[in-house]
């Protein structure tokens, strides 16, 4: 996140605060989630294959907050 100390929910679960740097999730389909207060959510669905890195950055946008999950 371009922004500190969002919540990131990786599947709908809570994995900690912005800036994660490391992160070992199983190969398949994952959505990333992020909330921060005072920003609009935002979600991602990418597909993850095995020994592969995916550098993510979320650019928050102010404006109404929706609700995610």
């Amino acid at each position: 996140s371009d922004v500190a100390d969002a919540q990131v929910f990786v599947n709908g679960r809570l994995v900690g605060t912005a800036p994660i740097t490391e992160l070992e999730l199983p190969a398949g389909s994952t959505e990333i989630a992020v909330r921060k207060d005072g920003f609009k959510d935002d979600k991602q669905r990418i597909t993850l294959v095995a020994g592969k890195d995916y550098p993510i950055v979320v650019p928050f946008h102010p404006g109404t907050v929706s609700t995610v999950p």
